[in-house]
Parts: structure tokens; C-alpha cells; sequence
């Protein structure tokens, strides 16, 4: 079939360098929106991109960069384990539509009409 849009270029295959960026910029994009809007699923999602960089070929070529995402991961997955752990304690996810989960206490940002809580870690 002759391609349709003549005036746009063909698709190329992603570079393993820029597929490596992409995964970094996806993890940095998801630890924020954690920070915003706390859940298990939002935390399951960096442990899975944390996965793929730790397993990317530019990672294990350098050791400073393995250890630093062997330790990111090491770290997000207990997060994660602590959040599936006390998830029948936590208030419900500020955004039903994004992962309809509860979100952990510790995390939670203060809403105009609620008290200050505190962001220290209960797990």
C-alpha cells in the first residue's frame, strides 16, 4: 500500500540511546507524578522502569550508573511492597480516574480544608 502522507518521513527504529533517554525521562515523569498523586500503581510502574534501565545495555556498561539504579530500584520496591502492605489504611487516590487506588497517609499533600500532615515514612 503507497503510504498515504508523502510529505511526512518514514518511520525509523528508535536508537538504543534515545530508547535509554526515553526510559529515564518516563521514570523521572512517574516518581513526579508520584509525589503529586501517591499510589501502589503509580509506584509499580517506576519499579518496572527501573527494571528496564537497570537491564539497558548503557546502564551495565557503566558502574556508577548500575549501582545508582540498582539502589533506585532496591528503594522503589519497597516502597511499593509498603504500599500494597498498608493499602487498606490509606485515605483513597486523589485521582479516581487515573488508578482508582488509596494512596498512603505519609504522602498525602494537605487539601486547603484539611490539618497539616506530616511526610514522615510509617513503613
Amino acid at each position: 500500500m503507497p503510504n498515504s502522507m508523502p510529505n511526512k518521513m518514514p518511520l525509523r527504529k528508535t536508537s538504543p540511546q534515545v530508547a535509554f533517554y526515553g526510559l529515564e525521562a518516563t521514570v523521572c515523569y512517574l516518581m513526579t507524578r508520584f509525589m503529586t498523586h501517591p499510589c501502589s500503581q503509580t509506584a509499580r510502574a517506576i519499579v518496572h522502569h527501573l527494571q528496564l534501565l537497570a537491564e539497558h545495555p548503557e546502564v551495565q556498561d557503566e558502574a556508577e550508573s548500575d549501582k545508582v539504579y540498582g539502589k533506585l530500584l532496591e528503594e522503589w520496591q519497597v516502597i511499593t511492597l509498603s504500599l500494597s502492605q498498608h493499602s487498606d489504611f490509606s485515605p483513597p487516590c486523589p485521582e479516581e480516574v487515573f488508578c482508582n487506588e488509596k494512596m498512603p497517609q505519609p504522602w498525602r499533600h494537605k487539601t486547603p480544608q484539611e490539618p497539616t500532615v506530616s511526610i514522615e515514612r510509617r513503613w
